[in-house]
C-alpha cells in the first residue's frame, strides 16, 4: 500500500524491559486512532512488570518501580489495548519489534493480536538512505517539532504521527509486516532467533550506540543457556574485549558495528569458493534451489558423482545453498544446517559453504 492511501489507523508504540520477547515484559503502551490522518482518540497504559525494572531502563525510559506498583495486570491491558484498535491497520516505527512482542505476550494471555502492521522505518529507509534512521534522528532530519519526550509510548506515538504527516509528501512505498506464525521451537533455537532480531534491530540504522551495546550485554548475561552455539559465543567474546576494560570508544563501537552486521547473515562471509569440483563429494542440501526441486537437485548430483546426504556433519564436503533460501530458516538468513557447518569451521573441520550460482549443476 502507499502511504498516501493510507489514512485510517492506529499508531502503537511500546516500551519494555529488554529485547526478548519471551523474557522481558511490556510495561507501557501507548496508541492513537487515526481518521483521516487526525488524532481522535488516544491509548496510554503503564503494565505490572515480573520484576523489579533495571537502572538502565529506567534512566532509559523514565519509567520507575513505584509507577509500576499499582497498574494493571499485563492480560487486562492487552484486552483494553485489542479492543481499541479493533481491525485496524497498525503504524509504528521499526514495528516488527513491537508487533513480536505484542503478539507472543497474546498468545501467551489467550488473545489474538493479527492486524497488519506498516512500518515507517522502511519508508525512511528507501526515501532517505543516507541519514540515522532512528526515530528522534528522522524527526530531527525533516524538521518536526520534538517533545523532548523519548522513550515513552505515547509521546513515540506522536512523534509517529507527526513523521507520518511528513512522510505523506512522498509516495513511497510502507511494506506490510504481519504477526510472525507461531512455530514450536526448542528453547536454544528461540533464543538463537531473538538474538538475531535484537542484531538487526541495533544495526538496521548503522549505528551502534553505547546504551545499545550495554542492553545487549546485560541480554547475553541472562542468556547464558546459549553458551556454545553459534553466533552467541563469538558476539559474547567480541562484547567483552570491548567493555572489559570499562572504557568504550567510538572506534570500538564502529567496529562491533560491522561485526554484528556480519552476524546478520554469516553465509556472505563464509561463502567464497568457486570451481569447485563436486564429483566423490558429500553435499548437503539447504534451501529452496533455481535448478528446481531438491529431488532434482539431488538426483543432478548423483549424475555428477557426488553423495548427497540428509545433515551436515563433520564427514560434509560440502553445504549447498540454494538461491531461493527457505521461508523455514531458524534464523531468516540461514538455518541449522548451516550454523552447524559454521560451527564445524570454527573447530578446523573444511566444510565448503557455496551457494547454487557457485557451482555447475
Amino acid at each position: 500500500m502507499n502511504i498516501q492511501e493510507l489514512n485510517n489507523y492506529t499508531i502503537v508504540d511500546i516500551e519494555t524491559t529488554g529485547l526478548s520477547p519471551d523474557k522481558d515484559d511490556i510495561i507501557e503502551i501507548g496508541a492513537l486512532r487515526i481518521r483521516d490522518n487526525i488524532v481522535v482518540a488516544e491509548f496510554s497504559q503503564l503494565i505490572k512488570a515480573n520484576k523489579p525494572l533495571s537502572k538502565t531502563i529506567s534512566q532509559i525510559t523514565g519509567i520507575t518501580d513505584d509507577m509500576l506498583a499499582d497498574v494493571k495486570e499485563l492480560d487486562d491491558t492487552l484486552s483494553d489495548f485489542l479492543q481499541f484498535i479493533n481491525n485496524d491497520a497498525v503504524v509504528g516505527h521499526n514495528i516488527a519489534f513491537d508487533a513480536n512482542f505484542i503478539s507472543k505476550k497474546c498468545v501467551a494471555c489467550g488473545l489474538d493480536f493479527k492486524n497488519d502492521t506498516y512500518d515507517t522505518l522502511a519508508v525512511c529507509k528507501q526515501e532517505y538512505p543516507d541519514v540515522s534512521h532512528k526515530l528522534e534522528d528522522m524527526i530531527i532530519q525533516l524538521g518536526i517539532k520534538d517533545s523532548d519526550v523519548h522513550h515513552r509510548a505515547l509521546a513515540d506515538c506522536y512523534h509517529t504521527h507527526s513523521l507520518m504527516t511528513a512522510l505523506k509528501n512522498h509516495s513511497a512505498l510502507v511494506f506490510e509486516i504481519k504477526p510472525p506464525k507461531q512455530r514450536v521451537l526448542n528453547p536454544i533455537t528461540k533464543g538463537l532467533q531473538t538474538l538475531h532480531g535484537i542484531l538487526i534491530g541495533i544495526t538496521c540504522d548503522d549505528i551502534l550506540t553505547q546504551e545499545e551495546l550495554l542492553r545487549l550485554e546485560e541480554w547475553m548475561n541472562n542468556n547464558e543457556q546459549l553458551a556454545g552455539n553459534y553466533p552467541y559465543d563469538i558476539i559474547n567474546n567480541a562484547i567483552w574485549k570491548v567493555i572489559e576494560d570499562g572504557i568504550i570508544e567510538q572506534s570500538e563501537l564502529d567496529y562491533l558495528l560491522e561485526f554484528f552486521k556480519a552476524q546478520i547473515n554469516p553465509l556472505n562471509a563464509e561463502i567464497g569458493a568457486v570451481d569447485i569440483e563436486l564429483s566423490n563429494k558429500s553435499i548437503c542440501l539447504t534451501g529452496d534451489f533455481d535448478y528446481g526441486s531438491k529431488q532434482e537437485v539431488q538426483e543432478r548430483l548423483s549424475e555428477i558423482g557426488a553423495t548427497v546426504v540428509s545433515s551436515v556433519t563433520r564427514k560434509t564436503d560440502i553445504l549447498l545453498i540454494g538461491e531461493k533460501g527457505s521461508e523455514s530458516w531458524a534464523c531468516g538468513t540461514y538455518g541449522t544446517k548451516a550454523k552447524k557447518a559454521i560451527e564445524l569451521r570454527s573447530k578446523g573441520y573444511p566444510i565448503m559453504i557455496l551457494k547454487e550460482k557457485d557451482v555447475q549443476l
